[in-house]
């Protein structure tokens, strides 16, 4: 090589550039052909299966959700250059994702948040333990959303119970103090019962002393109706790798933010929740790059703060 070809110029950095910038396209446009190969597929299983089915399917048959490999015993220069080409490769499946959501669109199918869920018709009773702060809470979800049938326990257990038995539809929790601290036995029934998050409740108590947040929850999750003005919420339970690497860039990537994350008490499998906070948009990008691609990924609610 001569010595001319390593100069550093002007023109050799916008060669270099140029190349870079054709090797993206040529990325990009791979990516746009596997879309529509996947979007048709989808479509194909649509004619016998519901989405959630049809989104199992892709990932079973077309190898497209994420492995991850154990990179301790790589070098430390090593294992940085995987975490670099880990991102780089988790940045193309976000692409991808947008690419297979604009496919169906063209094809005029369109998808919406409650595609996601199982849709099953919830009985009006909430289940709680009475107390001030209680009836509290579930005097604004009754005003919210319409009027429920009460069904008091002497503990929240109890209540809790109720709900796993199919006696009551709804179950209203303690959910979070003050500081915005998530209550620990609140998070491992929503763990254990597999418990969905319907909405949440700031509740101070009749002489403004007390600031906690309560929470209707359900088996079964459930789209409420919304406004562009309303601040929501989207629940995600992840394992560890998804939970720490690449979470932050792929919720920006898609316009919202993470407004907290935690380690799931008493979890045997390092299991963590993350909270993803919208300002009025649908979280419908982000339940499609999920169930493309991180299977393992589990929605627990998608709701609002009663408060804003």
């Amino acid at each position: 090589m001569k010595d001319a070809d390593l100069k550093i110029s002007l023109e050799n950095l916008q060669k270099l550039n140029d190349r870079i910038r054709r090797t993206e396209e040529m990325k990009l446009y791979d990516l746009s052909l596997v879309s529509e190969s996947l979007a048709q597929a989808f479509f194909s299983y649509r004619e016998d299966f519901d989405v959630l089915t049809s989104f199992s399917l892709l990932t079973e048959n077309h190898a497209i959700s994420r492995t991850h490999s154990d990179d301790d015993a790589l070098p430390e220069n090593g294992k940085l250059l995987r975490q670099k080409e880990s991102f780089e490769s988790l940045m193309e499946d976000v692409s991808l994702a947008s690419f297979f959501m604009q496919s169906l669109e063209n094809k005029k199918w369109f998808l919406t948040e409650s595609d996601f869920f199982w849709q099953t018709v919830v009985n009006r009773k909430v289940s709680f333990a009475s107390d001030a702060l209680t009836e509290e809470a579930y005097e604004v979800f009754s005003e919210e959303y319409g009027e429920f049938t009460p069904l008091v326990f002497p503990s929240v257990k109890e209540a809790v119970k109720a709900l796993e038995d199919g006696e009551s539809g709804y179950c209203l929790l303690p959910f979070e103090e003050d500081e915005g601290n998530r209550f620990s036995h609140t998070q491992e029934w929503i763990e254990k019962y597999d418990l969905k998050i319907v909405a949440v409740t700031p509740v101070y108590g009749y002489d403004g002393a007390a600031n906690m947040k309560y929470a209707l929850l359900s088996d079964t999750l459930s789209v409420l109706p919304y406004s562009k003005e309303d601040d929501r919420y989207l629940e995600l339970r992840l394992p560890e790798h998804d939970a720490l690497f690449g979470l932050g860039a792929i919720v920006e990537y898609f316009g919202f933010s993470v407004l907290k994350i935690g380690k799931i008490p008493k979890s045997n499998e390092n299991r963590y929740f993350a909270v993803v906070k919208s300002e009025g948009q649908s979280f419908l990008p982000l339940l499609v790059f999920y169930s493309l691609f991180s299977p393992d990924v589990s929605f627990v609610g998608i709701y609002k703060n009663l408060e804003t």
